[in-house]
């Protein structure tokens, strides 16, 4: 997460795909906050919107 998910709200990932860095707005599947630095895994994508849940927080 490079952008935190507050609870309800929507937040950013940065992403790797193949060479390309990407960015996209990502909203939580159980609406929940993610803070950032989380690693989440991509659930959904809806548009240029993902569905992402936590999978582990990187320390900072």
């Amino acid at each position: 997460m490079t952008v935190a998910i507050k609870p309800g709200a929507v937040g950013q990932v940065t992403a790797k795909i193949g060479d390309e860095r990407v960015e996209r707005i990502a909203r939580a599947k159980d609406g929940n906050e993610i803070p950032i630095g989380a690693i989440v895994k991509i659930d959904a994508v809806i548009g240029d919107s993902i569905i992402v849940v936590p999978e582990e927080l990187r320390p900072y």
